[in-house]
């Protein structure tokens, strides 16, 4: 996933904290496997926030074996469901395959499984996937953009711009104008992060401040 961060202020820290938060959110929604490229600008002077988001058009599915843990238990096989946003997809999977009168769900994130050999098992986490629907992937880029828009932008709008899906966020109503000047800031190419030397180590940040002067 690419990670671009632009701003008409040129504050380090702000832009240091959102590229780290951009990474935390992305790893806890597993957002990598459906998005291509982040893209923010933010301009704090007229309170306007866009997040520009561009998805993969063939979505990774999921190996079992990266959501769960398998153990053997006497004469019993047990899993468990490590990322609850699985579970309703491995639940029905497992149905599936061993057959509802052996496998029980114990508890929430918690399934045990009988009368099947630990080697079929071991088989199915380490070969079979769990398909991402529509409404997962949809529901995963909405929880992704609640969570980087800024606290406070309660004037939200979401649109398109060419492959891109695209959030406007802002502390007062969204204008028109914001509108126009997001497409104009959208149609241009991310430009390459240039700060000076004793204020960030090269190569620690990827991308960059948006005014023309600032480069």
């Amino acid at each position: 996933m690419e990670i671009f961060i632009e701003s008409e202020q040129n504050e380090i820290d702000g832009l240091k904290a959102y590229y780290a938060l951009i990474e935390d959110v992305s790893k806890d929604l597993n957002a990598f496997n459906i998005i291509r490229s982040v893209r923010v600008f933010v301009d704090l002077s007229s309170s306007l926030f866009v997040l520009a988001l561009n998805r993969k058009f063939e979505v990774k599915k999921i190996k079992v074996n990266e959501i769960c843990k398998v153990k053997k238990i006497k004469d019993r096989v047990e899993i468990e469901i490590l990322e609850e946003k699985y579970s309703p997809e491995l639940v029905t999977l497992l149905f599936q395959e061993f057959g509802h009168e052996n496998v029980n769900q114990k508890e929430r994130l918690l399934l045990e499984i009988t009368n099947v050999d630990e080697e079929a098992i071991q088989k199915f986490v380490y070969s079979s996937f769990i398909p991402l629907d529509m409404q997962h992937i949809e529901d995963i880029i909405v929880e992704f953009a609640s969570r980087i828009i800024p606290i406070g932008f309660y004037a939200r709008k979401r649109t398109s711009f060419d492959d891109l899906d695209v959030f406007i966020a802002a502390e007062r109503t969204i204008t028109q104008r914001d509108l126009e000047r997001t497409k104009e800031i959208l149609s241009k190419p991310p430009k390459k992060l240039k700060f000076e030397e004793n204020l960030i180590e090269e190569g620690e940040f990827k991308y960059v401040p948006y005014k023309d002067e600032l480069m």
